[in-house]
């Protein structure tokens, strides 16, 4: 049993580690600094935050609409792209929030904020990861604990 729980710590601490060291600290090292995305109507906005810290946004235009730019709030340094490309990658320093703009096709109007349940915002703090550690995590628990109960198990006669 000792083998066995020594074993799951040591699985937990592989699996938690890229866990912990993805979360982007503030330049004082004292805060989680997070991206929000703000879904609009004529299309999608997906994010993600890259291995050297810095955060990637692809905007995907729906049926009937073309990307228009972006709308950014908060310290930030374009690294990739600019505001009219549909994937733009920035450093940032304080908390950001982004959304796209869209603009139905052959019109010069851009679109509005969604005014439905569907748009509220999307905060990105790496909680995207954690699934599918935890799933995995999961499954190497059931295996070791299967393993435990089948090596230890006595044949009554």
């Amino acid at each position: 049993m000792k083998k066995f729980i020594a074993l799951f710590l040591v699985l937990t601490l592989i699996f938690a580690l890229p866990v912990m060291a993805s979360a982007k600290k503030s330049p004082a090292g004292e805060t989680e600094i997070k991206v929000t995305i703000i879904q609009t109507n004529g299309g999608n906005a997906v994010g993600e935050e890259n291995n050297d810290e810095t955060y990637t946004v692809t905007a995907t235009p729906s049926e009937g609409y073309e990307f228009d730019g972006w709308t950014i709030e908060g310290s930030y340094t374009i690294l990739d792209g600019s505001l009219d490309s549909t994937e733009l990658t920035f450093d940032y320093t304080t908390d950001i929030t982004i959304s796209p703009i869209w603009k139905p096709i052959g019109t010069s109007t851009p679109s509005g904020p969604v005014d439905s349940g569907s748009g509220s915002p999307v905060t990105s703090d790496n909680t995207g990861s954690v699934l599918p550690i935890a799933i995995v995590s999961l499954i190497a628990v059931l295996a070791i604990a299967g393993y435990a109960i089948i090596r230890n198990k006595k044949v009554v006669q």
